[in-house]
């Protein structure tokens, strides 16, 4: 799959809801392939008591549902539309997942880039 494809995917799933002040659901909006070649997706669910989850988590959380682990592509994009790196936690959560995710392309901006270049040293 072109990393266009996967961009409109994550980008169609982005739109951000407040059911409250301090509640934001949907902001960010991930879409990964898994080894499997299915599309897994999840949104971020930000909370003002920092119980919220990153849209990786549940889109990992969907993928390891059907018995996967392993992911070959990912995507963050937000509802403007703009391409984030996953944070810190989600990149250790990918690679924890299993090991050999330190292969995961992950795309940015202007590049893709394996997810061994995000992350510190193993």
């Amino acid at each position: 799959m072109e990393n266009n494809e996967l961009y409109k995917i994550a980008k169609k799933n982005a739109t951000s809801y407040k059911p409250n002040k301090v509640t934001r659901i949907g902001h960010v909006s991930v879409a990964l392939i898994a080894q499997n070649k299915k599309i897994y997706t999840g949104v971020s669910i930000e909370t003002g008591c920092s119980l919220g989850t990153c849209a990786e988590y549940n889109a990992i959380a969907s993928m390891v549902q059907d018995g996967e682990t392993r992911i070959i592509k990912l995507i963050a994009v937000n509802e403007e539309g703009k391409i984030y790196s996953p944070c810190g936690k989600c990149r250790e959560y990918i690679y924890q997942i299993n090991n050999d995710n330190i292969n995961t392309e992950i795309i940015l901006k202007d590049k893709t880039v394996r997810m061994e270049y995000l992350l510190p040293e193993l």
